[in-house]
């Protein structure tokens, strides 16, 4: 994100170090999709290995799509960082224009969104890879997916937080709206790929 370093180039005890520390980023919404990023590259993982072994155009086009994916995703933690850090700022500031505050509060709602979203995708794309990989990395793609589905959970938990500090009744409602229908899809494709034979 500009003007703010990015966690990624940190080494994981650094960001674990950092996340356990007495401030209040990075916090949930970054771990949610450190996690669910991981995830991803779990399925990645499986699709290149298979690839290596039985080349396949649609498995080509599912990696090309989970490698834009992987960075897509992963930027949601620089940008739940700076959300949540430019909110707080605002807060403090007893005098701070309205239509900032809004801003601050709509950002609070809507990053963690389309984090959310990010990481159903993700869930989407471990239930195509899954028939499209041999069966010693399958229970990687079901790993992968148990991953994405905990980060949409958890990011989803800072929407619950925030929705209340929306100001209009009808963005509070679609917030809400959106938040319930991300949530179910995900638990349903997680529901589904648990019942397929991964070992």
């Amino acid at each position: 994100m500009s003007g703010a370093p990015s966690i990624w180039p940190m080494t994981l005890a650094d960001f674990r170090e950092a996340t356990a520390a007495n401030t209040a980023t990075p916090s949930c919404g970054a771990a949610a999709v450190v996690a669910a990023d991981l995830g991803l590259a779990l399925i990645l993982m499986a699709l290149r290995i298979t690839e290596s072994k039985q080349p396949d155009l649609e498995r080509a086009r599912l990696i090309e799509r989970a490698e834009n994916l992987l960075i897509k995703l992963g930027a949601y933690a620089d940008a739940d960082i700076k959300a949540f850090k430019t909110y707080m700022n605002v807060m403090k500031e007893k005098d701070e224009p309205q239509k900032e505050v809004k801003n601050a509060t709509q950002q609070v709602v809507e990053v963690p969104l389309a984090t959310a979203k990010a990481c159903l995708e993700g869930v989407r794309l471990a239930k195509q890879a899954l028939p499209l990989t041999v069966e010693p990395v399958r229970s990687d793609i079901l790993s992968g997916a148990l991953l994405l589905q905990a980060g949409l959970s958890a990011v989803l938990l800072n929407v619950d937080v925030n929705l209340s500090n929306l100001q209009e009744t009808h963005a509070r409602d679609a917030a809400k709206r959106a938040r319930s229908q991300l949530q179910d899809e995900a638990d349903e494709l997680l529901a589904e790929l648990r019942r397929e034979r991964v070992c």
